[in-house]
C-alpha cells in the first residue's frame, strides 16, 4: 500500500492550485510621530528579509494641523479600529491576543508566521493601462481565484492606490542626536523627508467590496473586478502601486477579517507610458493662493494666464474646472469639507501643482 502512496500524493496535489502566499503589512503611522522613521528603517529591513512582503502606510489626521498624506478611506479604518498611538501594524490583519493591531516588537515575528502559511487565493492584477495625457486614468482588473475546495466566506476584495517615495511633508524625528543612527543629524524635524508606500485611496468601500467572491467560491472559477482611478497631477505616476488583497470578513461586526493573499503591480514596472513630455511640475511657481490656509475662498494670482484650472481632491476626483480669462479669479471653497486639495493650473502646456489646504 505504501508504493502507492507518492502516486496518490501527486494526483491531489496536481488537482489544488499552486500561488505564492503574499503577506501584507498595513502601518499606521503619521508625519508627527517621532519614532515612525525609526520604525520605516525596521520595515524596509523587513521587506529586504522577506521579498513575499507587501508594506503600505495608513496615515493619520492630526487635529491640530492637515495631514495632506492622509485619505478618507484610510481615516475611516483609523476611527473603525480606534487605533491609538503609532507606529502600529498589522500583520494580514491576524491577531495578537485581542489586538489586530501589532507593536513593532512582534512584527518580524508575525511576519514570519504568516509568510509559513499556504495560500487559500490566486489574486492577479491584469490588463493595467495608463494614459498621461488628459485623463490620467488608471484602469486594470483584479482577478481572484479559490484554490481549495470548500473554503467558507464571507470575503471581501481590496484595491488601494499607494504612492511610494511622497515628499513635500516634513516627518518629526526624535533620531537627529543619536549617535549612530541613520537619522543622525537630520533634523528634529526632516523637511525633506520621503515617506514610503502612502496609501492615496481605497477604491469603493475602505474594507472592501463583498460582492465579488462569493461566500462559496469554485475552485478553478476566476471571479473578476474592472476599476478605474483617476491619478492626480500632484501625484507621480512613476511611484504609483497596485496593492490588490482578499480577505475574510465579520460581516456580523463589521471587522476586518484575515487576509487570505495580496497581490502588488508597481507601475514603472510594465510597458506602458507614464509621463507626457508636455506635463511636469515646476520648481518655480507661477501661482499666488491667498489665503492659504482658506476656510470659503481662494484668490489666484497668476504671471500668466493659464488655459485651464482644476481643483482635485486626494482621491483623484476632479471637484472643479475653469478655464479664466484674467490674471487674477477667486475660487469658490464654501461647500467643501476640511482637508488638503490640488489646484492644477495648465500654462503653455505645463502643468503647475500646489496644495490648497482648507480648514
Amino acid at each position: 500500500m505504501l508504493r502507492y502512496l507518492p502516486l496518490l500524493l501527486f494526483i491531489i496535489l496536481s488537482n489544488v492550485g499552486i500561488a505564492q502566499k503574499q503577506v501584507l503589512f498595513e502601518k499606521f503611522t503619521n508625519a508627527y510621530c517621532g519614532v515612525c522613521p525609526d520604525a520605516t528603517l525596521q520595515l524596509k529591513d523587513l521587506v529586504a528579509e522577506y521579498p513575499d512582503l507587501i508594506w503600505i502606510s495608513h496615515h493619520k489626521p492630526v487635529s491640530w494641523t492637515d495631514n495632506p498624506l492622509t485619505n478618507e478611506q484610510s481615516i475611516a479604518i483609523w476611527d473603525d479600529l480606534n487605533i491609538s498611538g503609532v507606529p502600529k501594524g498589522m500583520v494580514d490583519r491576524t491577531f495578537s491576543g485581542s489586538n489586530i493591531t501589532l507593536s513593532r516588537s512582534l512584527w518580524e515575528q508575525r511576519v514570519l508566521e504568516q509568510s509559513d502559511n499556504d495560500a487559500l487565493f490566486n489574486i492577479e492584477i491584469k490588463d493595467v493601462s495608463y494614459e498621461p495625457n488628459s485623463t490620467r486614468e488608471l484602469a486594470f482588473e483584479v482577478e481572484a481565484e479559490a484554490l481549495l475546495e470548500n473554503i467558507e466566506g464571507p470575503f471581501r476584495l481590496t484595491v488601494f492606490i499607494v504612492e511610494d517615495e511622497v515628499t513635500g511633508t516634513e516627518q518629526h524625528s526624535y533620531w537627529n542626536d543619536v549617535a549612530g543612527h541613520p537619522l543622525e543629524g537630520m533634523g528634529d524635524v526632516i523637511w525633506s523627508y520621503s515617506h514610503s508606500n502612502v496609501v492615496r485611496s481605497i477604491l469603493n468601500n475602505h474594507w472592501g467590496e463583498s460582492d465579488i467572491v462569493p461566500n462559496n467560491p469554485t475552485v478553478g472559477t476566476t471571479y473578476n473586478k474592472s476599476y478605474s482611478y483617476l491619478v492626480p497631477e500632484a501625484y507621480d505616476a512613476e511611484q504609483i502601486q497596485i496593492v490588490a488583497k482578499i480577505s475574510y470578513f465579520d460581516e456580523e461586526n463589521n471587522y476586518p477579517g484575515q487576509v487570505l493573499n495580496a497581490s502588488k503591480t508597481v507601475l514603472s514596472d510594465l510597458d506602458i507610458k507614464l509621463t507626457n513630455s508636455k506635463t511636469e511640475f515646476l520648481s518655480e511657481t507661477t501661482l499666488t493662493i491667498s489665503p492659504n490656509p482658506t476656510t470659503d475662498f481662494a484668490r489666484l494670482s497668476y504671471t500668466e494666464l493659464p488655459s485651464a484650472i482644476k481643483l482635485i481632491n486626494n482621491t483623484g476626483k476632479v471637484l472643479k474646472e475653469i478655464r479664466p480669462n484674467a490674471l487674477e479669479t477667486t475660487l469658490d471653497l464654501s461647500n467643501l469639507p476640511k482637508g488638503s486639495y490640488y489646484l492644477m493650473s495648465n500654462i503653455n502646456d505645463v502643468w503647475h501643482g500646489e496644495l490648497l489646504l482648507v480648514q
